[in-house]
């Protein structure tokens, strides 16, 4: 499945929040963050942020990420449907 952009939230591990809070020390204290997904790719999501007034993309890699969710009409379904 590819995703891009579009809002989502993401369900981050411990080790990911921690990872993520390096780049945005503004993050809520909770696990979930809602986050505008750029794309994907193999490597994971990557996600458009506010820093010092510029926008700049981050990875977010998939070994960190515990679950996407997407409103239902933002995914394209890649390959052969039922």
């Amino acid at each position: 499945m590819r995703v891009g952009q579009t809002s989502a939230t993401i369900l981050l591990s411990e080790e990911g929040l921690s990872a993520l809070r390096i780049m945005l020390p503004d993050l809520p204290d909770s696990p979930l963050v809602f986050l505008f997904v750029q794309e994907t790719d193999d490597l994971g999501l990557w996600v458009r942020v506010k820093r010092k007034d510029e926008d700049h993309v981050l990875l977010i890699r998939w070994e960190f990420i515990l679950t996407v969710d997407l409103p239902a009409g933002a995914v394209k379904t890649v390959g052969l449907k039922p």
